[in-house]
Protein backbone atom coordinates (compact mmCIF):
# COMPACT_ATOMS: atom_id res chain seq x y z
CA UNK A 1 0.00 0.00 0.00
CA UNK A 2 2.48 2.32 0.50
CA UNK A 3 4.81 1.97 -2.82
CA UNK A 4 1.15 2.10 -4.20
CA UNK A 5 0.78 5.45 -2.57
CA UNK A 6 4.27 6.71 -3.68
CA UNK A 7 3.64 5.53 -7.40
CA UNK A 8 0.06 7.26 -7.11
CA UNK A 9 1.77 10.64 -6.02
CA UNK A 10 4.52 10.79 -8.46
CA UNK A 11 2.17 10.09 -11.06
CA UNK A 12 -0.10 13.19 -9.64
CA UNK A 13 2.91 15.59 -10.04
CA UNK A 14 3.78 14.19 -13.35
CA UNK A 15 0.65 14.10 -15.02
CA UNK A 16 0.73 10.36 -15.22
CA UNK A 17 -2.14 8.24 -15.75
CA UNK A 18 -2.54 4.95 -14.31
CA UNK A 19 -3.39 1.90 -16.94
CA UNK A 20 -2.70 -0.89 -14.86
CA UNK A 21 -1.25 -2.11 -11.62
CA UNK A 22 1.12 -5.64 -11.90
CA UNK A 23 1.60 -6.51 -7.98
CA UNK A 24 3.23 -9.92 -6.92
CA UNK A 25 2.61 -9.98 -3.03
CA UNK A 26 4.37 -12.81 -1.37
CA UNK A 27 6.21 -13.38 -3.97
CA UNK A 28 10.43 -12.93 -4.32
CA UNK A 29 12.33 -10.53 -6.34
CA UNK A 30 15.00 -12.72 -6.65
CA UNK A 31 13.80 -14.15 -9.77
CA UNK A 32 10.86 -13.32 -12.56
CA UNK A 33 8.73 -15.88 -12.73
CA UNK A 34 6.09 -14.26 -10.77
CA UNK A 35 2.35 -14.07 -12.26
CA UNK A 36 1.56 -10.65 -12.26
CA UNK A 37 5.53 -10.31 -13.60
CA UNK A 38 4.92 -12.50 -16.09
CA UNK A 39 1.58 -10.95 -17.56
CA UNK A 40 3.05 -7.76 -17.59
CA UNK A 41 6.00 -9.17 -20.08
CA UNK A 42 3.44 -10.65 -22.34
CA UNK A 43 1.48 -7.45 -22.50
CA UNK A 44 4.34 -5.48 -23.53
CA UNK A 45 4.73 -7.74 -26.90
CA UNK A 46 0.80 -7.07 -27.46
CA UNK A 47 0.95 -3.09 -27.99
CA UNK A 48 -0.43 -2.20 -24.95
CA UNK A 49 -2.00 1.23 -24.33
CA UNK A 50 0.90 1.90 -21.62
CA UNK A 51 4.40 3.01 -22.54
CA UNK A 52 6.07 3.16 -18.97
CA UNK A 53 6.56 0.65 -16.39
CA UNK A 54 6.80 2.79 -12.62
CA UNK A 55 8.40 0.95 -9.96
CA UNK A 56 8.83 2.34 -6.30
CA UNK A 57 12.17 1.54 -6.80
CA UNK A 58 14.19 -0.80 -8.81
CA UNK A 59 14.26 -3.89 -6.16
CA UNK A 60 11.03 -4.11 -6.99
CA UNK A 61 11.82 -4.52 -10.30
CA UNK A 62 14.22 -7.61 -9.79
CA UNK A 63 16.77 -8.60 -7.41
CA UNK A 64 18.97 -10.09 -10.26
CA UNK A 65 21.50 -8.48 -11.74
CA UNK A 66 21.16 -10.96 -14.93
CA UNK A 67 17.55 -10.45 -14.94
CA UNK A 68 16.97 -6.51 -14.54
CA UNK A 69 19.21 -6.33 -17.67
CA UNK A 70 17.37 -8.06 -19.87
CA UNK A 71 13.66 -7.34 -19.26
CA UNK A 72 14.85 -3.88 -19.07
CA UNK A 73 16.15 -4.10 -22.77
CA UNK A 74 13.21 -6.31 -23.48
CA UNK A 75 10.56 -3.91 -22.27
CA UNK A 76 12.81 -0.78 -24.18
CA UNK A 77 12.80 -3.02 -27.34
CA UNK A 78 8.72 -3.07 -27.20
CA UNK A 79 9.25 1.06 -26.68
CA UNK A 80 8.12 0.57 -22.57
CA UNK A 81 10.87 2.31 -19.96
CA UNK A 82 11.08 1.25 -16.63
CA UNK A 83 11.64 3.86 -13.79
CA UNK A 84 11.79 3.96 -10.24
CA UNK A 85 9.65 6.64 -8.32
CA UNK A 86 12.25 7.03 -5.59
CA UNK A 87 15.61 6.54 -7.62
CA UNK A 88 14.59 9.07 -10.66
CA UNK A 89 17.39 8.10 -13.65
CA UNK A 90 17.82 10.24 -16.42
CA UNK A 91 18.53 8.15 -20.06
CA UNK A 92 22.28 9.71 -19.75
CA UNK A 93 24.71 6.61 -20.19
CA UNK A 94 26.36 7.92 -16.97
CA UNK A 95 23.29 7.36 -15.04
CA UNK A 96 22.04 4.48 -17.16
CA UNK A 97 25.63 2.92 -15.43
CA UNK A 98 24.60 4.32 -11.59
CA UNK A 99 21.13 2.15 -12.57
CA UNK A 100 23.48 -0.79 -13.48
CA UNK A 101 25.23 -0.21 -10.05
CA UNK A 102 22.06 0.03 -8.29
CA UNK A 103 20.85 -3.27 -9.47
CA UNK A 104 24.13 -4.88 -8.46
CA UNK A 105 23.68 -3.62 -4.70
CA UNK A 106 20.03 -4.55 -4.64
CA UNK A 107 21.05 -8.34 -6.07
CA UNK A 108 23.96 -8.52 -3.48
CA UNK A 109 21.77 -6.84 -0.71
CA UNK A 110 19.24 -9.40 -1.48
CA UNK A 111 22.45 -12.40 -1.05
CA UNK A 112 23.50 -10.86 2.13
CA UNK A 113 20.03 -11.66 3.62
CA UNK A 114 19.53 -15.00 2.26
CA UNK A 115 23.15 -15.74 4.05
CA UNK A 116 21.87 -14.46 7.46
CA UNK A 117 18.12 -15.86 6.58
CA UNK A 118 19.85 -19.07 6.63
CA UNK A 119 22.72 -19.20 9.28
CA UNK A 120 19.41 -18.45 11.55
CA UNK A 121 17.32 -21.06 10.25
CA UNK A 122 20.55 -23.40 10.70
CA UNK A 123 20.58 -22.57 14.40
CA UNK A 124 17.00 -23.63 14.85
CA UNK A 125 17.09 -26.54 13.09
CA UNK A 126 19.99 -27.71 15.66
CA UNK A 127 17.62 -27.41 18.21
CA UNK A 128 14.84 -29.64 16.52
CA UNK A 129 12.65 -26.51 15.76
CA UNK A 130 10.77 -26.54 12.58
CA UNK A 131 11.47 -24.27 10.21
CA UNK A 132 8.65 -23.27 8.45
CA UNK A 133 6.44 -24.49 5.78
CA UNK A 134 3.42 -27.26 6.20
CA UNK A 135 4.58 -30.51 8.81
CA UNK A 136 4.92 -33.69 7.32
CA UNK A 137 1.67 -36.26 7.34
CA UNK A 138 1.73 -37.49 10.80
CA UNK A 139 2.87 -34.18 12.70
CA UNK A 140 1.64 -31.07 13.63
CA UNK A 141 3.68 -28.03 14.65
CA UNK A 142 3.38 -27.09 18.47
CA UNK A 143 3.57 -24.09 20.24
CA UNK A 144 7.29 -24.16 20.56
CA UNK A 145 7.29 -24.72 16.86
CA UNK A 146 8.70 -28.33 17.47
CA UNK A 147 7.04 -31.10 15.89
CA UNK A 148 4.00 -33.17 17.48
CA UNK A 149 2.41 -36.62 16.36
CA UNK A 150 -1.17 -36.27 14.70
CA UNK A 151 -2.43 -39.37 15.80
CA UNK A 152 -5.30 -39.61 13.11
CA UNK A 153 -2.23 -38.70 10.28
CA UNK A 154 0.40 -40.96 12.30
CA UNK A 155 -1.96 -43.86 11.52
CA UNK A 156 -2.38 -43.20 7.75
CA UNK A 157 2.01 -43.17 8.00
CA UNK A 158 2.21 -46.24 9.09
CA UNK A 159 -0.29 -48.00 6.69
CA UNK A 160 2.03 -46.65 4.00
CA UNK A 161 4.85 -48.04 5.44
CA UNK A 162 3.53 -51.63 5.96
CA UNK A 163 1.94 -51.41 2.57
CA UNK A 164 4.90 -50.83 1.04
CA UNK A 165 6.95 -53.34 3.05
CA UNK A 166 4.54 -56.28 2.44
CA UNK A 167 4.98 -55.53 -1.50
CA UNK A 168 1.61 -53.78 -2.53
CA UNK A 169 2.26 -51.34 -4.97
CA UNK A 170 1.57 -47.50 -5.13
CA UNK A 171 -1.43 -47.73 -7.26
CA UNK A 172 -3.21 -50.48 -4.94
CA UNK A 173 -2.16 -48.65 -2.03
CA UNK A 174 -3.42 -45.26 -2.85
CA UNK A 175 -6.59 -47.07 -3.87
CA UNK A 176 -7.36 -48.58 -0.70
CA UNK A 177 -6.33 -45.28 1.57
CA UNK A 178 -8.67 -43.61 -0.70
CA UNK A 179 -11.72 -45.86 -0.19
CA UNK A 180 -10.96 -45.54 3.61
CA UNK A 181 -11.31 -41.83 3.62
CA UNK A 182 -7.75 -41.19 3.94
CA UNK A 183 -6.53 -38.15 2.58
CA UNK A 184 -2.76 -36.65 2.05
CA UNK A 185 -1.57 -33.55 4.38
CA UNK A 186 -3.79 -31.43 2.64
CA UNK A 187 -6.67 -32.95 2.18
CA UNK A 188 -6.63 -34.78 -1.33
CA UNK A 189 -6.39 -37.91 -2.21
CA UNK A 190 -3.75 -40.02 -2.90
CA UNK A 191 -2.11 -41.32 -6.04
CA UNK A 192 0.88 -43.50 -6.92
CA UNK A 193 3.25 -40.08 -6.74
CA UNK A 194 1.82 -39.28 -3.08
CA UNK A 195 4.37 -42.00 -1.26
CA UNK A 196 8.20 -40.69 -2.53
CA UNK A 197 8.84 -38.33 0.31
CA UNK A 198 6.67 -39.96 2.98
CA UNK A 199 8.60 -43.18 2.31
CA UNK A 200 12.00 -41.25 2.38
CA UNK A 201 11.37 -39.00 5.22
CA UNK A 202 14.09 -40.08 8.39
CA UNK A 203 12.01 -38.08 10.00
CA UNK A 204 9.36 -40.70 11.08
CA UNK A 205 12.15 -42.41 12.58
CA UNK A 206 12.85 -39.36 15.13
CA UNK A 207 16.07 -38.81 12.91
CA UNK A 208 15.21 -34.71 12.55
CA UNK A 209 16.99 -33.58 9.09
CA UNK A 210 17.08 -29.99 7.43
CA UNK A 211 18.56 -28.62 4.55
CA UNK A 212 18.98 -31.55 2.27
CA UNK A 213 17.33 -30.27 -1.05
CA UNK A 214 18.55 -27.82 -3.65
CA UNK A 215 15.23 -26.90 -4.30
CA UNK A 216 15.91 -23.90 -6.64
CA UNK A 217 18.72 -23.97 -9.54
CA UNK A 218 20.29 -20.93 -10.85
CA UNK A 219 17.69 -20.77 -13.63
CA UNK A 220 15.11 -20.24 -11.24
CA UNK A 221 13.67 -23.57 -11.60
CA UNK A 222 12.89 -25.77 -8.82
CA UNK A 223 13.83 -29.73 -8.09
CA UNK A 224 12.18 -30.83 -4.87
CA UNK A 225 14.04 -34.31 -5.17
CA UNK A 226 17.65 -33.16 -5.69
CA UNK A 227 19.99 -33.29 -2.71
CA UNK A 228 22.79 -31.00 -1.44
CA UNK A 229 26.43 -32.20 -0.24
CA UNK A 230 25.84 -33.85 3.12
CA UNK A 231 28.00 -31.60 4.59
CA UNK A 232 25.33 -29.08 4.55
CA UNK A 233 22.41 -31.27 6.32
CA UNK A 234 21.22 -30.49 9.65
CA UNK A 235 21.08 -33.93 11.46
CA UNK A 236 19.38 -34.34 15.13
CA UNK A 237 19.24 -37.54 16.20
CA UNK A 238 15.83 -38.17 18.56
CA UNK A 239 15.02 -34.36 17.32
CA UNK A 240 11.58 -35.00 16.93
CA UNK A 241 9.23 -37.90 18.00
CA UNK A 242 9.49 -41.23 15.97
CA UNK A 243 6.76 -42.47 14.50
CA UNK A 244 8.36 -45.57 12.72
CA UNK A 245 10.53 -48.07 14.03
CA UNK A 246 14.19 -47.58 12.66
CA UNK A 247 14.13 -51.36 11.04
CA UNK A 248 11.06 -50.64 8.80
CA UNK A 249 12.37 -47.39 7.46
CA UNK A 250 15.93 -48.97 6.43
CA UNK A 251 13.67 -52.45 4.89
CA UNK A 252 11.37 -49.74 3.00
CA UNK A 253 14.09 -47.55 1.71
CA UNK A 254 16.47 -50.52 0.47
CA UNK A 255 13.35 -51.96 -1.55
CA UNK A 256 13.41 -48.07 -2.54
CA UNK A 257 16.61 -48.05 -3.97
CA UNK A 258 16.30 -51.57 -5.66
CA UNK A 259 13.27 -50.39 -7.46
CA UNK A 260 15.20 -47.36 -8.23
CA UNK A 261 17.88 -48.77 -9.86
CA UNK A 262 16.32 -51.78 -11.66
CA UNK A 263 13.96 -48.87 -13.25
CA UNK A 264 17.02 -47.20 -13.90
CA UNK A 265 17.93 -49.32 -16.66
CA UNK A 266 15.18 -49.08 -18.81
CA UNK A 267 15.45 -45.56 -21.02
CA UNK A 268 12.53 -44.21 -22.65
CA UNK A 269 13.75 -41.97 -26.13
CA UNK A 270 10.24 -39.35 -25.07
CA UNK A 271 9.71 -39.56 -21.71
CA UNK A 272 11.25 -37.25 -19.44
CA UNK A 273 11.59 -34.50 -21.28
CA UNK A 274 8.09 -32.55 -21.31
CA UNK A 275 7.02 -32.94 -24.69
CA UNK A 276 4.90 -35.89 -25.17
CA UNK A 277 1.03 -35.13 -23.46
CA UNK A 278 -2.14 -37.06 -23.37
CA UNK A 279 -4.24 -35.56 -25.77
CA UNK A 280 -7.26 -35.86 -24.22
CA UNK A 281 -6.10 -34.61 -20.25
CA UNK A 282 -2.67 -32.85 -20.83
CA UNK A 283 -0.61 -34.62 -18.35
CA UNK A 284 2.48 -35.43 -19.07
CA UNK A 285 2.90 -39.47 -20.31
CA UNK A 286 5.69 -41.76 -19.03
CA UNK A 287 7.19 -45.22 -19.93
CA UNK A 288 6.20 -48.20 -18.64
CA UNK A 289 7.43 -51.80 -18.69
CA UNK A 290 5.27 -54.76 -18.42
CA UNK A 291 6.94 -58.41 -18.17
CA UNK A 292 4.48 -61.33 -18.86
CA UNK A 293 5.39 -64.78 -19.89
CA UNK A 294 8.81 -63.98 -20.46
CA UNK A 295 8.46 -61.02 -22.46
CA UNK A 296 9.04 -57.22 -22.31
CA UNK A 297 6.28 -54.82 -23.36
CA UNK A 298 7.38 -51.31 -23.37
CA UNK A 299 4.33 -48.63 -23.31
CA UNK A 300 3.89 -45.19 -23.01
CA UNK A 301 0.71 -44.58 -20.87
CA UNK A 302 -0.73 -41.55 -19.29
CA UNK A 303 -0.53 -41.30 -15.45
CA UNK A 304 -4.50 -40.69 -15.13
CA UNK A 305 -5.13 -43.62 -17.18
CA UNK A 306 -4.59 -45.83 -14.18
CA UNK A 307 -6.58 -43.53 -12.02
CA UNK A 308 -9.44 -44.65 -14.30
CA UNK A 309 -9.47 -40.57 -14.86
CA UNK A 310 -8.75 -40.70 -18.32
CA UNK A 311 -9.86 -43.14 -21.40
CA UNK A 312 -6.54 -42.65 -23.17
CA UNK A 313 -4.73 -46.07 -23.84
CA UNK A 314 -0.89 -47.26 -23.75
CA UNK A 315 0.85 -46.25 -26.75
CA UNK A 316 3.75 -49.04 -27.94
CA UNK A 317 7.16 -47.53 -27.11
CA UNK A 318 8.57 -48.75 -30.37
CA UNK A 319 6.27 -48.10 -32.60
CA UNK A 320 5.80 -44.46 -31.04
CA UNK A 321 9.60 -44.10 -31.10
CA UNK A 322 10.17 -45.10 -34.74
CA UNK A 323 7.43 -42.56 -35.50
CA UNK A 324 9.18 -39.79 -34.09
CA UNK A 325 13.05 -40.57 -35.66
CA UNK A 326 11.43 -40.58 -38.41
CA UNK A 327 9.64 -37.46 -38.41
CA UNK A 328 12.94 -36.12 -37.42
CA UNK A 329 14.91 -37.42 -40.16
CA UNK A 330 12.32 -36.11 -43.17
CA UNK A 331 12.64 -32.83 -41.08
CA UNK A 332 16.49 -32.44 -41.11
CA UNK A 333 16.60 -33.79 -44.89
CA UNK A 334 14.69 -30.98 -45.53
CA UNK A 335 16.75 -28.13 -43.68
Amino acid sequence: DRQLAEINKFCQKNDIQICNIFADPGYTGTNVKRPAFQRMVKEASQKPEWNLILVYDLSRFSRNVRDASHYKDYFRDHGIDVLSVTEPFTHSEANRLLENIVDAINAEYSRKIGETTLGTLKTLASKGIHCGGVAPLGYDVGNDRKLVINKHEAEIVKAIFHMYNNGVSLEKMAKTLNQKGMRTKNGAKFTSTSFYDILRREKYAGTFKWNTRVCKYPNGSWNSHAKKDEDNYIIVEDGCPAIIDRELIDSVQAKLDSHTQTKAKRHYMLSGLGILKCAHCGRAMVGLTNNSRGYEYVWYGCPNHKKDDCPTKNIKADDLDQFVAKALMRKLQRL
